[in-house]
């Protein structure tokens, strides 16, 4: 069996290998410093939906060196169109409004933009993932966190190291073996999303979202494909239950045109996917020897679009933190503290503000739907839709 090397000076032992970890990995491994990745899951996902890296998602990968294959890997958007359920156009959103080298947002699919991180790690020299490795306990020391224990098929390993970084995802094992509470807001809500058939009448660079009563639906150029989500809602939430791909279908049509062609080619239900989400954010993210990052310190709404993005610029603040502290000297709160504030601030911003994005955009009640109205009104005025668009795109 494949074994980690142990106990050398700087090791970062990442716990997970998603956008968050395998970030971190590349930056840490940038600057020369020794890591060890370990994902719970048996490979790379090979499956799995798109995702939109925002502007602040690209300079991220753009300090990683990797912005040119994260772009031939996916598809730009650069307007956004918003419709009422009567097709009406109600709202438009134009990066090129932005003041930025990458005035676009990027619609990648999951495992491609995993794949050019994993990649880019590999070209640098680091040790490969372990995969199949799932952590269930840290090891402590004089109170400080001094590597973990993790289990590979039968067999039980430890794994001593100067710094343990959580990036394990919303049910993270590192964050429960620091016993950080995790505080939620709101329910669960439920999306149906799916990459299908390219309407002819989707046009490069746009993405469109239809608003209905309680939903928010988009459709997207994806190549020559077409991404789209759909919320679950009573309509349609009986069939998502169920796996009833007709049924959800019939559902889906009645809120978004071209639904027909772009569901058309679908055969089962296992090649849509059902994500849910609940806002929430750590009670802290730093401890003695140890720090958590992406999902694992703080979950944002769907619709925020700023879940991926968050996770890069993490792994890449936490990186250039660690390379610059001496890997000799045991790793204490207080060199960990400026990451906290810098991320932990974003953080607390951003879900604060995805809470209400996520009820503004669906409009699941008429309040919020009066919400949602206004919200149209104030993008016809120039300094309000470019404030709004800067802090949409991960720029506050």
């Amino acid at each position: 069996m494949e074994r980690l090397r142990a106990n050398e000076p700087g090791l970062v032992a990442i716990v997970g290998a998603g956008f968050a970890g395998l970030a971190l990995a590349c930056a840490l491994s940038r600057a020369g410093r020794q890591v060890a990745v370990l994902e719970r899951r048996a490979a790379l996902p090979a499956a799995g939906a798109a995702i939109a890296i925002q502007p602040n998602g690209l300079s991220a990968l753009e300090r990683l060196g990797l912005l040119e294959p994260a772009l031939a890997a996916g598809s730009r958007i650069e307007r956004l169109l918003m419709h009422d359920r009567r097709g009406r156009l109600v709202a438009r959103v134009d990066y090129g409004e932005l003041d930025v080298v990458t005035p676009f947002m990027l619609l990648v699919r999951r495992h491609d933009l995993l794949r050019v991180l994993a990649d880019r790690l590999a070209s640098l020299g680091g040790d490969p993932v372990m995969y199949g490795a799932e952590v269930f306990a840290l090891i402590r020391h004089d109170g400080s966190v001094r590597g973990i224990r993790y289990r590979r098929g039968d067999e039980d390993e430890e794994l001593g190291a100067w710094c343990v970084a959580g990036a394990d995802g919303v049910r993270s094992a590192v964050r429960r073996e620091l016993a950080f509470p995790l505080r939620t807001w709101g329910h669960d809500q439920a999306y149906v999303v799916g990459i299908g058939a390219r309407p002819a009448e989707l046009e490069d660079g746009t993405a469109l979202v239809y608003h209905g009563a309680g939903y928010a639906n988009g459709v997207m150029p994806l190549g020559d494909r077409g991404y789209f989500y759909d919320s679950v809602t009573p309509p349609n939430r009986t069939a998502v239950e169920a796996r009833d791909l007709d049924g959800w279908r019939a559902a889906y049509a009645a809120r978004v045109p071209y639904a027909a062609e772009l569901t058309a080619g679908l055969t089962r239900w296992d090649e849509l996917t059902v994500l849910s989400a609940r806002p929430g954010r750590a009670s802290q993210r730093i401890a003695e020897g140890a720090a958590l990052l992406g999902d694992a310190a703080a979950i944002v709404h769907p619709h925020s679009a700023q879940g991926t993005n968050l996770a890069l610029e993490d792994g890449v603040a936490l990186g250039q933190l660690l390379a610059r502290l001496d890997p000799n000297i045991a790793l204490r709160r207080t060199g960990l503290a400026p990451y906290q504030r810098l991320r932990g601030r974003k953080a607390a911003r951003y879900v604060a503000w995805s809470r209400w994005a996520g009820a503004t955009f669906d409009g699941a009640t008429t309040p919020w739907r009066a919400v949602r109205w206004s919200g149209w009104q104030w993008q016809r005025v120039p300094p309000v839709r470019r404030a709004l668009l800067r802090f949409g795109a991960g720029l506050r």
